[in-house]
């Protein structure tokens, strides 16, 4: 987290005056060495600069492709970043209630998304012959299981569901429920299990992590409608 706020820091003082910013270079070499003042210096101005950053959206509306597993590559241009197969755009359509109720969850990624070298963080339920996607950036920080994040790497986080890594709690949570009812909306989202597990969006940003690094609400922007862009994919391998 400190890594990312240096940079910020250093990026932006290329448009001072020259005495600011030797001043920058110096705080940020101390908050380096783990000076407290520093550091808490360094995250004091780091904020400010998020804060002056106009509201982005965190949904991923780009065009996605999967793989088309009767088309594999040739051998020789297999193990590349963007799979063994060849690649077609992937079909979008919004998804409806009666899609996914009854289906048996099978397990949870969180790391769908693929842009070659990383991931967007796409969450998404193995729903057996489909996944149901959330194209969320880090969707994780975003989905509460029965109230508790799926994850959140703020340093004062409380303790969520995957740590370090981790995933097995909340698998074994989730792992051979069905799903009894499905709730889409603008701003929320729910899956309600027969186990009386419950994924969800809550409507509140208030009830949602704070932003790394600025510590706002994750909030969806006025004209977005996570209702339209849930939607259901044949693999997880999706890429962007």
């Amino acid at each position: 987290m400190l890594l990312a706020h240096r940079e910020i820091l250093i990026k932006g003082s290329r448009g001072m005056d020259f005495l600011r910013r030797t001043i920058v270079r110096k705080v940020v070499a101390a908050a380096d060495r783990g000076n407290p003042l520093a550091r808490a210096l360094v995250r004091r101005e780091t904020r400010k600069v998020y804060d002056a950053l106009p509201a982005q959206s965190n949904i991923v509306r780009d065009d996605l492709l999967i793989p088309d597993f009767t088309r594999p590559l040739p051998a020789a241009q297999q193990g590349g970043p963007m799979g063994d197969h060849e690649l077609v755009p992937l079909d979008k359509h919004p998804v409806r209630a009666e899609h996914l109720v009854g289906r048996e969850v099978h397990g949870i990624a969180t790391m769908l998304g693929s842009y070659g070298m990383g991931s967007y963080g796409f969450l998404g339920v193995d729903l057996g012959e489909v996944w149901l996607i959330l194209p969320i950036y880090n969707a994780a920080e975003w989905v509460c299981l029965d109230g508790r994040i799926l994850q959140d790497l703020r340093e004062d986080a409380a303790q969520p569901w995957i740590v370090n890594g981790d995933d097995s709690a909340l698998l074994e949570r989730v792992c051979g429920g069905r799903v009894t009812s499905v709730r889409l909306a603008a701003k929320s989202f729910a899956l309600t299990l027969d186990n009386g597990a419950v994924l969800e969006i809550t409507e509140d940003p208030a009830k949602r992590p704070g932003q790394r690094g600025n510590g706002k609400p994750r909030v969806l922007l006025p004209d977005e409608d996570l209702s339209q862009e849930v939607f259901l994919s044949p693999t997880p391998e999706i890429y962007i």
